[in-house]
């Protein structure tokens, strides 16, 4: 289906990027993430959202 489609892409242009960048840009987002549910931002459901996300990356 689309989703297929997108995640190909997606796989397609991440693997364009220089993945140094990219785990920079995860460790700074995986430490967001952490203040933000520090602060109560974030709850459970949408923390367990971000961290499948950022397992992507």
């Amino acid at each position: 289906g689309n989703d297929i489609v997108n995640y190909e892409q997606g796989k397609t242009i991440i693997s364009k990027i220089n993945p140094w960048s990219l785990q920079l840009c995860k460790k700074k987002a995986e430490k967001l993430h952490q203040e933000l549910m520090d602060a109560g931002y974030v709850n459970v459901a949408q923390s367990k959202y971000i961290t499948s996300f950022l397992s992507y990356l």
